[in-house]
């Protein structure tokens, strides 16, 4: 059989290809090659870089995946916050949907925790104000409070489509507190001192939201 010798694109080493190889190493570096032949001519291909090109496409295709899931899981918090906004007050604390919301919170903040793992970027993705994070903010400041993710009225007629989504609230002994998620920025109804901390916490995880 007809012998080929080709350098090694890794090491420079002889490659010694025959008539009926297809998949081989080289002898010196051991990096893995496989062959083609087209018209007669031989040309070898890394198997490392055609690997590596197939782990990026499925890399990427899976931050492109989990883009799409958690955009759908906010639009489904959008779309029970709407139906929550739509009754009466009497009725709120009566909505099945307030059950299910801090579900769907949850289930966003671990699929943006996966994007990120998995080498997701798009700041929009990465920076959203999800109030369970607040809500531990909250909670590791002062534990003995009792903050809870609520539905208080809207904040001083405040149109709807300016909200995130729905407030964080304590009921305090003497003032009830809260905290807006508006989408000009996050506005705090806090006494001290556990607003000055707060205020940290929050700029320091959403460093380009406004706090006021």
């Amino acid at each position: 059989m007809d012998k080929i010798v080709l350098d090694c694109q890794k090491c420079g080493g002889a490659l010694e290809i025959t008539g009926d190889v297809e998949l081989f190493k080289c002898q010196y570096c051991g990096t893995p090659y496989l062959v083609k032949r087209s018209d007669g001519s031989v040309r070898v291909s890394r198997l490392e870089e055609r690997v590596s090109q197939v782990e990026e496409d499925q890399a990427a295709l899976r931050v492109s995946m989990l883009e799409s899931r958690i955009l759908q899981a906010r639009a489904n918090i959008a779309e029970v916050f709407r139906e929550l906004d739509s009754l009466d007050d009497d009725k709120k604390d009566k909505f099945s949907g307030q059950s299910d919301i801090e579900g769907l919170y949850q289930d966003e903040r671990k699929l943006r925790e996966q994007y990120a793992s998995a080498g997701g970027t798009d700041p929009a993705i990465l920076n959203y104000v999800n109030p369970l994070e607040v809500l531990e903010m909250c909670h590791k400041l002062n534990p003995k409070t009792d903050w809870k993710l609520g539905y208080a009225k809207r904040l001083s007629r405040t149109p709807l489509e300016t909200y995130m989504c729905p407030c964080l609230f304590r009921w305090g002994f003497f003032a009830n507190q809260s905290i807006w998620f508006l989408r000009d920025g996050i506005q705090l109804h806090v006494s001290n001192p556990d607003k000055d901390g707060l205020v940290r916490m929050l700029q320091k995880r959403y460093p380009k939201v406004p706090v006021k």
